[in-house]
């Protein structure tokens, strides 16, 4: 039995299996349940089955994907000593869509309590159910009670429901600029980036290269617009456009930045950057709330090739 419902009725899905069919070996998708008392209850009953029960098991599939068992190996041997501390980036671009998209409370799909985030509902096959009405459930035949409709957004979120809507889509048009060996070459020598690929062709070339090279950085330096001096506001940053992406905070800080180079950018190359609004995270700090904003822009040469993506985090509070 397979057991892949929303999070918030695995809890009782789960229980409903126990009783009726303690026969059946048992993988229930994370979340075992979202409440830690659900969680004792169902150790509880499942410890007190029959002795030749079904299996039951918790099923994280990342546990099991090459490059996280190979990680885990590494681990175990050894290799890089003591781990510390382990990050994770997971990229779905733009979401992985699933069926009805609808607005659910945190509560219902077992995220901490507070503001809403999109969540997707998930319909089942009823063949895949026991016959306990939990397959008219998940087909909106009938209703549950623990199960919270959708709501609207109550005001208490620092992301209103308008802009959560935002993410994924493209912000402003694209922009595109060609990348010069004078730009290339004087961006080098200010950053103290004196590699020879950037000067001498024929140090690129027997580097492998077709062209003199730009440095890393160079393409977001390049597809900057000049803008007069009136329009740089009391913080330091550029006034601009009003911006659909409304949030209730009143101010915005720069939070880091994250950079992927995946092909080299040559002299004479035609670069074109697109941006989009790749998450929005309301988090709690040590100061109160507060919104992590990702922009995600990804620049592309004049063959369609992505040559490099970056990740500027910004903080809003």
């Amino acid at each position: 039995m397979l057991i892949a419902s929303p999070n918030h009725t695995h809890a009782d899905v789960v229980r409903d299996v126990f009783e009726r069919r303690p026969d059946l070996h048992v993988m229930i998708e994370k979340p075992l349940c979202t409440t830690v008392p659900d969680g004792r209850s169902l150790i509880a009953q499942r410890d007190a089955r029959p002795v030749g029960s079904g299996i039951v098991w918790v099923g994280l599939e990342y546990r099991y994907r090459p490059p996280v068992a190979r990680l885990l190996q590494e681990l175990q041997s050894g290799t890089i000593g003591r781990l510390r501390m382990l990050a994770i980036r997971e990229h779905r671009f733009p979401f992985l869509r699933k069926v009805g998209d609808e607005n659910l409370m945190n509560l219902a799909v077992g995220a901490r309590p507070g503001p809403q985030r999109i969540a997707r509902s998930m319909k089942a096959d009823p063949c895949c159910w026991p016959s306990t009405g939990w397959a008219e459930l998940l087909l909106g035949r009938r209703a549950c009670p623990s199960y919270a409709p959708p709501m609207d957004d109550d005001g208490t979120s620092l992301i209103p429901a308008e802009t959560l809507a935002l993410v994924g889509r493209e912000q402003g048009e694209p922009v595109t600029a060609d990348i010069t060996a004078t730009g290339a070459q004087r961006y080098a020598q200010a950053v103290g980036d004196l590699n020879p690929i950037y000067f001498d062709i024929d140090a690129a070339r027997a580097a492998g290269h077709r062209n003199l090279v730009a440095p890393p950085t160079y393409v977001q330096y390049a597809l900057v617009r000049g803008r007069p001096l009136e329009d740089i506001r009391e913080d330091g940053l550029f006034a601009g456009k009003a911006s659909a992406m409304r949030l209730r905070v009143s101010r915005t800080m720069f939070g880091g930045e994250e950079w992927d180079f995946l092909a080299p950018v040559h002299v004479g190359d035609r670069i074109t950057a697109k941006s989009r609004l790749a998450g929005l995270d309301e988090k709690q700090g040590s100061k109160g709330p507060f919104v992590r904003i990702t922009r995600e822009t990804t620049y592309t040469n004049q063959s369609g090739e992505v040559v490099a993506r970056t990740r500027q985090i910004g903080i809003a509070r």
